[in-house]
């Protein structure tokens, strides 16, 4: 059995403190959010570094917990699901995601606050949707931004911020139906 078959990934963690490293071997064999058990806490207290192994490759964590930017999480109330990804993911049967990847947003720095836009950031993210995007997603995308363009929207309030729509007949003619597209300022269709 290879250290995958049950999992995107494998979780690990270094530690160098012999108490935490005692302490974290006698809950061998337990859960860490088996009810009861303390390693979870333990771990925390420790602020370790957090190793993640993949089919593709290694990530190691250095930030503190809680950390500023960017960080891991390890949420039992997700884990407890057992799946390999969010069910929102669209990730035909049988596949599994090794990795997410999340590039640098032109309106947000590494903290999540706001900044002037930054136009090298959209570009770079345009370019990894139309190479490795759904095709359909990325042609609604083209279809939308032509449309908006062309002066052909309105502004609507969408997730409490404004957002363009359009008619789109290539929508139209994909779908069978004619319905606005609503997408957010972040890009995210969030009603069709």
């Amino acid at each position: 059995m290879n250290r995958f078959s049950q999992g995107a990934l494998v979780a690990s963690i270094r530690v160098g403190d012999e108490e935490v490293i005692s302490a974290l071997r006698d809950r061998v064999g337990r859960s860490v959010f088996a009810p009861g058990n303390d390693a979870m806490a333990i771990i925390l207290a420790a602020n370790p570094h957090r190793v993640f192994i993949s089919r593709i490759g290694r990530a190691e964590v250095f930030q503190p917990i809680p950390p500023p930017g960017p960080h891991t999480h390890v949420l039992p109330k997700l884990l407890a699901h057992r799946r390999t990804h969010a069910a929102t993911e669209p990730l035909p049967d049988g596949w599994i995601p090794c990795a997410h990847l999340y590039p640098a947003h032109p309106l947000r720095d590494q903290l999540g606050r706001k900044r002037e836009f930054q136009s090298q950031y959209q570009g770079a993210f345009q370019a990894l949707l139309e190479r490795y995007g759904e095709p359909a997603i990325a042609t609604l995308k083209r279809d939308v931004v032509a449309a908006v363009r062309a002066g052909q929207v309105r502004m609507q309030l969408c997730s409490g911020t404004i957002a363009s729509v359009a008619r789109l007949s290539g929508f139209a003619q994909a779908t069978g139906r004619d319905r606005a597209v609503v997408f957010d300022t972040d890009g995210v269709a969030c009603r069709v």
